[in-house]
């Protein structure tokens, strides 16, 4: 087929599939990566971005460094402000193009461009791809994935032409780049000399030696600044409360992941459930233990028979390595994870579709039908999971169907019912959760919130107050409370539990909320001067919240300061474009301003 067709074919297909994508909103980690996120929202924040942990999220346990990800964020936040249309276009084009590097790097390492078409088509069609690419987060992989994939590309090229010194140093960059996205790429120079030794020269020449002394020196450096940074060289402990637990679900987890990429169905965004192994006796992990000795056969096999197939099993096992929680990470498993790995399997899958093909028939056309079949089976399955990213009430309430046992996502599912004004569902799951949690006053203090907006305070404040007994430095149920009274018109006792909530709290994004609320006390108070400061302190937390904006334009309206209220209803209207109100009263602001 010709080069220009096949790469028209992908990037068709590809921007087809994920086009549904552009109507996602910002879901799940993306409030604290993004939206919350104060250090997106002013590029001069970005040379923190590498020595500073708390610049890249709201919430500060998580201890990852990921600059360029964050880099990214800023630059699109710039360009796009807090429309999540533009983040999703970016993870459009990244994976568009990371299929296209798949095109190229498969065609050059086998010399087979249909094989290299059908790899590239896989890979941008199978469903365990879509977290990757339909979840802003998943920027990490989709960045690092293009790095890695370039400076392999580069890496084939150096050792055909035996180009050393320009190559060498682009490779180098690609590898430093990876890393800054992701630290799964800390695997790229174990992929490189898998590569040498199976399919390329396997002598290692005195160039070669110092060519990879100098990758693993660049991995070292990042993994001392990384450690400087986040203050630890892990994540979190080991998810399954321990290593040998931990070890014993992860014998698990490589064969789920094998089975979701071969059979992509009952895909799910969260795997928090999964049930942590404490004995090797146990069923599942019994069952598990004959997958490795298959493997292991496996790689025996296509050592001796076909190294294409040894390269791609190495491939996929050592790009998971730093996600097997060896060294532990915060989940046993993440569909996003395969995103690179599963290059490997793909690649298999294309090598077996052209071979099934040719024994089948010399015409080309049993091939494209086998092609095709694919994309019938695969495309939909992706389109789909592509839409249960579409807000947070889809994305919990899919995942919910498919792992209910799961009180996280039991938890945020009730919280997204609540977001979506659906209290009657949110209290109804919330009471089934508080049994078995073990952080009962978050429970308690969602329970007291859901009674607030069905504008019953009595049992409300129960809940609230019962959050504060179980635990008496939650900040949350404290500032509830203080809505409350607020909502009550007992401004001294409003004024008192949003005070303590601020002191108890001051760097949580939560705060901008309190702060208003503050505001809107103190002002009903008649201390509009006092106001004022709060408002003005809430803006400094999230400079784009809507009803901060609202009251200190209020303010300032009532004191006539029009020079300084129309930059506020300009920030509204960028805020809410579609807005009449805003509208309205800019256009008001400006007449005043100009004196009519």
């Amino acid at each position: 087929m010709n080069r220009r067709l096949i790469i028209f074919i992908l990037i068709s297909v590809t921007l087809f599939t994920y086009a549904n994508t552009l109507k996602n909103d910002f879901v799940w980690d993306d409030v604290f990566f993004i939206v919350n996120n104060n250090y997106v929202k002013n590029l001069n924040s970005i040379p923190q971005y590498f020595y500073s942990v708390k610049t890249y999220a709201t919430i500060l346990d998580y201890h990852i460094f990921r600059p360029l990800r964050t880099v990214s964020f800023a630059l699109e936040y710039k360009l796009w402000g807090l429309n999540p249309f533009g983040f999703h276009l970016t993870n459009i084009i990244l994976h568009l193009l990371n299929v296209l590097i798949v095109y190229f790097l498969i065609s050059g390492l086998t010399s087979n461009r249909n094989l290299g078409f059908i790899s590239a088509l896989i890979f941008s069609l199978h469903p365990v791809q879509t977290e990757a690419v339909a979840w802003i987060k998943g920027r990490a992989d989709l960045l690092f994935s293009s790095f890695f994939l370039l400076g392999f590309m580069a890496f084939l090229k150096k050792e055909e032409e035996q180009k050393r010194s320009s190559l060498a140093i682009l490779i180098y960059l690609c590898f430093f780049l990876a890393l800054l996205s992701k630290i799964m790429a800390i695997t790229f120079p174990l992929i490189l000399i898998v590569y040498k030794i199976s399919l390329g020269r396997a002598k290692f020449s005195d160039d070669d030696k110092f060519f990879f002394i100098s990758l693993f020196l660049i991995s070292m450096a990042f993994l001392f600044t990384r450690h400087l940074v986040i203050g630890r060289s892990t994540q979190a402990g080991y998810p399954g409360g321990g290593a040998y637990y931990t070890f014993l679900t992860m014998l698990r987890v490589f064969p789920d992941y094998l089975r979701i990429i071969i059979y992509p169905l009952n895909l799910t965004a969260d795997y928090s459930g999964i049930k942590i192994s404490h004995s090797i006796a146990e069923g599942k992990v019994l069952l598990s233990l004959l997958f490795y000795p298959a493997i292991i056969l496996a790689f025996i096999f296509s050592w001796r028979k076909n190294r294409l197939i040894f390269f791609c099993l190495s491939f996929f096992f050592i790009t998971l390595l730093p996600v097997s929680n060896i060294v532990p990470t915060m989940q046993f498993m993440a569909e996003r994870f395969l995103y690179l790995p599963a290059l490997g399997i793909f690649v298999i899958f294309a090598f077996l579709i052209t071979k099934c093909a040719a024994f089948l028939s010399s015409r080309p056309k049993i091939l494209w039908l086998l092609v095709i079949l694919f994309m019938v089976n695969f495309m939909p399955i992706t389109i789909e999971r592509n839409s249960v990213w579409r807000n947070e009430l889809t994305l919990w309430e899919k995942t919910f169907s498919t792992a209910p046992v799961s009180s996280r996502i039991a938890e945020n599912l009730a919280f997204a019912y609540l977001n979506a004004g659906l209290t009657g569902k949110a209290i109804s799951l919330f009471e089934k959760i508080l049994p078995r949690t073990k952080k009962k006053y978050k429970i308690l203090d969602h329970l007291g919130q859901a009674y607030l907006y069905q504008e019953k305070s009595e049992k409300a404040k129960y809940y609230f107050e019962e959050a504060i007994r179980q635990n008496k430095d939650f900040a949350p149920a404290y500032g509830h409370l203080g809505v409350l009274f607020g909502k009550e018109k007992d401004y001294e006792q409003s004024k008192k539990y949003l005070e303590k909530a601020i002191e108890l709290d001051p760097d949580s994004p939560e705060t901008t909320y309190y702060y208003n609320n503050l505001g809107f006390t103190l002002k009903n108070k008649g201390l509009k001067g006092e106001a004022k400061k709060m408002f003005e302190a809430a803006l400094l937390k999230n400079p784009d919240n809507i009803e901060a904006l609202k009251n200190l334009g209020g303010i300032l309206w009532e004191k006539k300061k029009w020079a300084e209220v129309v930059p506020i209803y300009q920030k509204l209207r960028r805020l809410s474009p579609k807005s009449r109100e805003y509208k309205y009263w800019l256009k008001r602001a400006k007449e005043n301003l100009r004196g009519r």
